[in-house]
């Protein structure tokens, strides 16, 4: 570890980074019943705090759309039924990570990050009571809009500006919009 912090510092550096994520709310329903996943997408920039040419650390502002994926395909239930967890969330994300870089060659490294996030949803679509019209909340108090939870990440990064990376992160808090959403993404990051 010593070794990692001790290399010669590199520049502060801006990035800017988007992809797309699958969701999964991971509830089980009923012995052998889950829900399914969910598409959405994420953009966000950040600035790099070099301690070393190996080691970082990322404060990031990220908005991202999160699909929760909770629908069931069961014949004993009404749309409703099927739907009553849904949600498509709209939110504003700061994720801290720390990060470790290990050159793999001259020209490409790996980069392996993790941290904790915090999370405001600030527009939440999910299925009126009974029904299956959409309805769209802004307005629920802040304590079911707030989450933090943890990610981790592993990229490739080619050359000096680009990057390719894997996400996935998970919510603390139970009570919340957000709750128990898994959420698996892919994303291409560029520094300068």
């Amino acid at each position: 570890m010593v070794g990692l912090i001790s290399g010669n510092a590199a520049e502060n550096r801006w990035h800017v980074y988007g992809g797309a994520n699958l969701s999964h709310n991971t509830q089980e329903l009923y012995p052998g019943l889950s829900y399914g996943w969910g598409a959405g997408g994420f953009l966000g920039g950040g600035y790099e705090i070099n301690f070393s040419k190996y080691v970082s650390l990322s404060p990031q502002l990220e908005i991202n759309y999160i699909n929760n994926g909770a629908w069931t395909k069961n014949n004993f239930y009404d749309f409703y039924g099927n739907h009553y967890d849904w949600r498509g969330m709209w939110n504003i994300s700061i994720p801290i990570v720390f990060n470790v870089r290990v050159p793999l060659s001259d020209k490409v490294g790996l980069r392996i990050g993790a941290g904790p996030y915090v999370q405001e949803t600030f527009v939440l679509r999910e299925y009126a009571y009974q029904t299956s019209n959409m309805v769209t909340n802004t307005t629920e108090n802040f304590m079911k809009r707030f989450n933090f939870g943890v990610l981790g990440e592993a990229a490739v990064e080619t050359g000096q500006h680009w990057g390719y990376f894997f996400r996935t992160q998970y919510p603390f808090l139970k009570e919340t919009w957000s709750r128990k959403t898994l959420t698996l993404s892919l994303g291409v990051r560029y520094t300068f």
